[in-house]
């Protein structure tokens, strides 16, 4: 390593014992200050019998250091081993450079093969080994997608992006840029151990709120307007051509019949993904059908209304705590539904057919 024969060939010059050591940017900063330093120039300060060398970053938080006897160190031999530093550094820098630049340049070859399979409606392609980063793709991974409306070019670098995500997921992640608005994201799937199983519900309940929380994390941080779609683990050198199409499936679908969410759960879609299937004139006729001489029913209360109605398993109790309204007000609005399009909610049969035709009527009448 670099540092290492460098710091044996200062001791044999100096003829003192030195050490490497890794102390958090919190503490060199405090070092700093209280010697009355400029923190962008001091290379050197003094703690105790020690004199202390800045050498250079190892980690998002943590800085490596040279620790010398300050005792046995003239002040002309400090500015020396300063001086000595900087080629090291230098050095150390144009190196990770080369290898973030080969970094970048495999993610820009899976990006093109990924959209290019896309494009051309590939299904179960398997990544090919001929890629640089193939075998980065053959480990479990959380696969996310993020789509927002404007360009995370101009509203977030792509190094400040992926150093939030991992300050975020407290793992390293994986960051692929796709469409100038859409990035892909793969999280370790250690994410949901079997401890996290037992605390925090099932896997589709933790995928959740992860989404949730990134959602959450990326308007406060950016003030940035975000649609995130997530799945259940995968093996991305097999899988990730279908889970993309089922990841942008889910936020396009999502987003036409879920205006008050920014999450889409693919596995909480089914429905409208059918319905969104169905060609415009044949939902348009069979709205008609389901609701003739009554839209006027449906308006933005009856809406509300339904929606908390069947996410709550059609519970009259639960739905009229939910919406802050008497039970009696509930069962009035239920029966005036009842009375204006013949329909009955609390009949199984009744009830699917008017939450069919409840979303229908969200995307035909949005259209108009």
């Amino acid at each position: 390593m670099i540092w290492e024969e460098w710091k044996n060939r200062v001791a044999a010059i100096l003829h003192t014992p030195v050490s490497l050591r890794t102390i958090t940017i919190e503490q060199w900063l405090k070092l700093v200050k209280q010697v009355g330093a400029n923190p962008d120039a001091c290379q050197s300060v003094r703690q105790d019998h020690e004199m202390l060398f800045y050498l250079n970053a190892v980690a998002e938080d943590e800085i490596l250091i040279l620790a010398v006897n300050s005792s046995e160190l003239s002040e002309s031999e400090r500015h020396l081993i300063e001086l000595s530093i900087e080629p090291n550094a230098y050095l150390l820098n144009d190196t990770r450079q080369i290898v973030a630049e080969e970094s970048n340049a495999a993610v820009q070859q899976f990006r093109d093969w990924l959209l290019e399979q896309l494009k051309l409606g590939s299904a179960n392609k398997l990544v090919p080994d001929s890629l640089t980063i193939a075998p980065l793709l053959e480990v479990g991974v959380i696969p996310l997608l993020l789509s927002t409306d404007k360009s995370l070019e101009e509203a977030i670098p792509y190094d400040a992006f992926k150093k939030l995500l991992k300050h975020f997921f407290e793992k390293e992640v994986m960051l692929i840029p796709l469409e100038e608005k859409e990035w892909l994201i793969f999280a370790t799937e250690e994410l949901l151990s079997p401890a996290g199983i037992e605390e925090n519900g099932t896997i589709e309940e933790q995928l959740d709120a992860i989404a949730m929380g990134l959602h959450e994390m990326l308007a406060a941080e950016w003030a940035l307007e975000s649609h995130i779609s997530i799945f259940t683990p995968i093996i991305p050198a097999k899988e990730i051509v279908t889970t993309v199409h089922r990841l942008r499936e889910a936020i396009h679908v999502g987003r036409l019949f879920s205006l008050n969410s920014n999450v889409h759960l693919p596995w909480k879609l089914h429905l409208e993904t059918l319905l969104y299937s169905v060609p415009d004139d044949r939902k348009a006729s069979y709205l008609r059908q389901l609701i003739s001489g009554a839209e006027g029913t449906i308006d933005v209360e009856m809406q509300t209304t339904l929606t908390r109605f069947f996410e709550l398993d059609c519970n009259v109790s639960d739905t009229a705590k939910q919406l802050f309204i008497h039970r009696n007000t509930l069962l009035y609005r239920l029966d005036k539904l009842k009375q204006e399009t013949g329909f009955d909610v609390r009949s199984f049969h009744d009830a699917v057919l008017v939450r069919i035709a409840l979303e229908l009527y969200k995307v035909t009448k949005r259209k108009h």
